[in-house]
């Protein structure tokens, strides 16, 4: 090679080189993407949410260069960084623009600058969603073919179970009960019974465990007799109480007195119960004074 070529490649070269540093040192402005990291928010984010956000910076050809080596980088959005409005049982959640433009900054080198953002303002929208603890009953119907009645009062397990749902509809249940259970004859019964609860609510089980105890029914009616003075005036009459007999003593002497106190210009009467017999109803259960 003849050195008249030699120098005319060396100064193509400078020239080239010159040109690259002139255009690498001018500022350019150009559209990245950010990726986007959702932390301690206390909702759920559905499929469809927001992963990425574009933006246009700005710097020198080097400081660009330098910069896309190491893109695309990712934002941090807690919930501090959106603003929360509620309509019924749903939450619209908006990302403070502010708050996404000084997130890119944060991550961007001193040399580029940030222009622009592009949709920096989105918003997502979930229920709200709350829990509690009710408790559980269970409901009966009783055949009347034996004219059964429940002996003692049954027990569930479990006596409470958490429940999940929107508002609107968890703050009006109280408790949760069984399915209607069926006693179709005069036994003990233990078995597992679905809960009825309402489509919208989530529980922390579907099942209870109910024990109960059914004997025949055997109704005796008896009539207390009073006669009570008061002020100089008489009060007499009879209090008429139904009874259930012992399941294991039918024939069980009847043994059972009438209690009366004064309360609030009335009579109140109260049954004094012999151990075995239950009580269904009486009455009356008080009476005027005429004043």
């Amino acid at each position: 090679m003849n050195s008249k070529l030699r120098i005319f490649i060396i100064c193509i070269g400078v020239a080239a080189l010159l040109w690259f540093f002139n255009h690498m040192n001018r500022n350019y402005t150009v559209r990245v993407y950010f990726n986007i990291n959702y932390q301690g928010l206390n909702f759920k984010l559905d499929d469809n949410v927001m992963s990425e956000v574009e933006a246009d910076i700005s710097g020198t050809g080097f400081s660009l260069l330098r910069y896309k080596r190491k893109s695309p980088q990712t934002i941090i959005l807690q919930s501090k960084d959106f603003s929360y409005t509620k309509h019924r049982d749903s939450i619209y959640i908006k990302i403070i623009p502010e708050k996404i433009r000084n997130k890119i900054i944060e991550i961007l080198p001193s040399s580029v600058h940030l222009e622009s953002v592009q949709h920096d303002m989105f918003v997502l929208s979930y229920a709200e969603i709350i829990s509690k603890d009710v408790p559980v009953f269970a409901r009966f119907t009783l055949s009347n073919t034996e004219k059964c009645t429940q002996c003692e009062s049954y027990k569930i397990r479990p006596e409470k179970i958490n429940i999940t749902g929107p508002p609107s509809i968890l703050n009006k249940i109280d408790s949760a009960y069984t399915y209607p259970i069926k006693i179709t004859n005069c036994d003990t019964f233990r078995q597992n019974v679905k809960l009825q609860i309402p489509k919208q609510i989530k529980s922390s089980t579907n099942f209870v465990n109910v024990f109960a105890v059914f004997c025949k029914e055997n109704r005796v009616e008896k009539l207390l007799p009073y006669s009570i003075e008061h002020h100089g005036k008489n009060y007499s009459g009879n209090v008429k109480v139904v009874l259930l007999a012992p399941e294991n003593d039918p024939d069980k002497k009847i043994n059972i007195g009438l209690k009366s106190e004064i309360l609030d210009n009335q009579i109140v009467f109260n049954i004094i119960n012999q151990e075995g017999w239950k009580i269904l109803k009486f009455s009356p259960k008080s009476i005027p004074i005429e004043i």
